[in-house]
């Protein structure tokens, strides 16, 4: 896995419930991918512009169907806890080419550092 930008993360300040979700955005998203897409990569990717804070999760793996979008409870749940935190959660996937998911919210003024979402998954550059 390798990962970009996610020291841009470290001074990012959110709430408890978003910064829970958003881990467990992309912990659902990491796990499709390793457990459904058949890739050799994937790549994590933090940016920020202004009071907006956009993670873009890639693989190359074999991308997936528009149904199989709508009918995975997983891609719901993930979908459902971006709404629930203000953020939109989008999706590009393309066949043999792998999908690409992007949660893209603002950034609130809450107690904790984003920065355990590094931490939590445990990788660097």
């Amino acid at each position: 896995m390798k990962t970009t930008n996610l020291d841009k993360l470290e001074n990012i300040r959110l709430t408890k419930e978003n910064k829970q979700n958003i881990i467990l955005i992309f912990k659902e998203g990491i796990n499709n991918s390793l457990k459904h897409s058949k890739c050799s990569q994937i790549i994590l990717e933090a940016n920020i512009r202004g009071d907006v804070l956009e993670m873009v999760l890639k693989d190359n793996g074999i991308g997936m169907r528009s149904d199989e979008k709508i009918m995975g409870n997983g891609l719901r749940n993930m979908e459902e806890r971006a709404r629930i935190i203000g953020g939109k959660l989008k999706w590009r996937s393309v066949s043999n080419s792998g999908t690409t998911i992007t949660f893209v919210g603002k950034i609130d003024s809450g107690n904790k550092l984003l920065y355990s979402v590094k931490r939590f998954l445990n990788v660097s550059n």
